[in-house]
């Protein structure tokens, strides 16, 4: 597993690609044994790094599944992968993600943020967009007049960034 992990860590483009894939699967079909032996031979940051293939979609919906799973093994046990998981950048490369133009991979990375890495005493800079008259909308809501009665951003003002649906991101 050793030479797997340095495969997806320092190989050009193919390999890495395909050593990634491999990681994640350990992690997604493996025991807890092997999944525990992954980390012990820097697994973790392997699949951190399978995180910056972003042409690669299908991929990288494999090593976010595979990020998930160790995620609740880390909540359900207490094994710290959080800790090792940022160490590697992978909470940056999850933030990063939420950019990406294809819709799954989006949700996925925004939906492992909000369940594993959101606290809830920090204030919410990766607002999830709604959808209002067949555009996104993200940040302020369409009412004329804030909460106190004094007048508000329109969703045309800067203060809301819009999205065409057809547009996949900013």
């Amino acid at each position: 597993m050793e030479r797997v992990v340095k495969l997806a860590v320092s190989s050009n483009y193919q390999v890495r690609k395909e050593a990634i894939w491999t990681l994640s699967n350990i992690v997604i079909s493996g025991k807890d044994r092997n999944v525990q032996c992954l980390v012990q031979v820097d697994g973790i940051r392997g699949l951190c790094t399978g995180l910056e293939l972003i042409r690669e979609s299908k991929l990288l919906l494999t090593a976010l599944e595979a990020f998930e799973k160790l995620m609740e093994i880390d909540e359900a046990c207490g094994r710290n992968y959080r800790l090792i998981m940022e160490e590697y950048g992978g909470i940056e490369r999850l933030e990063d993600l939420q950019l990406h133009p294809n819709d799954d991979v989006y949700e996925k990375a925004n939906s492992l943020i909000q369940r594993f890495f959101h606290s809830e005493d920090e204030a919410d800079e990766n607002i999830v967009p709604r959808q209002e008259d067949g555009a996104f909308r993200f940040g302020l809501s369409n009412d004329k007049t804030s909460p106190d009665g004094a007048p508000s951003l329109s969703t045309t003002h800067q203060g809301d960034r819009v999205l065409n649906s057809n547009t996949h991101y900013v």
